[in-house]
C-alpha cells in the first residue's frame, strides 16, 4: 500500500509542477518524459470510463487487506 501513495504522491506532485506557471520549462520538459513513460494515476472521470483503473484496483485489494487484518481485532 506504502508503494502505491507514493506512486500516487509523485504523480500528484509532478503534475503541480508541471502546471506552476513560475517552473523552468526545462523542469515541465523533463517531467513531461518521465510522465509519459509512468502508468497515468491521475485522470478526469470521464477518462476513466474509457479504460481499465488498475492502480484503482490496486489501492482496493491493498484496502481490503488491511480491513481483512484488522476486523477480527474490532469491536462491533
Amino acid at each position: 500500500m506504502f508503494e502505491l501513495q507514493t506512486e500516487l504522491l509523485i504523480n500528484v506532485r509532478n503534475y503541480v509542477t508541471v502546471c506552476n506557471p513560475k517552473a523552468l520549462q526545462n523542469t515541465k520538459d523533463a517531467l513531461h518524459n518521465i510522465m509519459a513513460k509512468k502508468r497515468d494515476v491521475l485522470y478526469d472521470v470521464g477518462d476513466a470510463a474509457l479504460e481499465v483503473d488498475t492502480f484503482q484496483d490496486e489501492i482496493i485489494n491493498a484496502i481490503l487487506k488491511v480491513e481483512k487484518f484488522l476486523k477480527p481485532h474490532l469491536k462491533k
